[in-house]
């Protein structure tokens, strides 16, 4: 059915107003991913003794607070390279 009112003459001008209502969103991907990473970090940091997964616990402090430095990073284009290595490397 969808495919039958792709095909209509409805098809053509629902699908410009979709892309034109989303365009927003896609011109600002990036940003959009960053902050869910961002919210993702904030968040393991909150419950504290996670390493990177809940799955694995660490007695550690500083992991946590790593994680929260790398949710800092993500924002900024500059040190968005340093939290990519601070994810790879712990």
């Amino acid at each position: 059915m969808a495919r039958a009112f792709e095909r209509s003459r409805f098809g053509d001008p629902t699908l410009d107003l979709v892309d034109k209502m989303t365009a927003p969103l896609w011109n600002r991907l990036d940003d959009y991913l960053r902050a869910i990473i961002a919210a993702f970090f904030v968040a393991i940091f909150a419950v504290g003794g996670i390493h990177l997964t809940p799955d694995i616990k660490t007695p550690a402090e500083w992991v946590s607070w790593l994680q929260l430095v790398i949710a800092a990073m993500i924002f900024s284009r500059v040190t968005v390279p340093v939290a990519g290595l601070g994810i790879v490397a712990r």
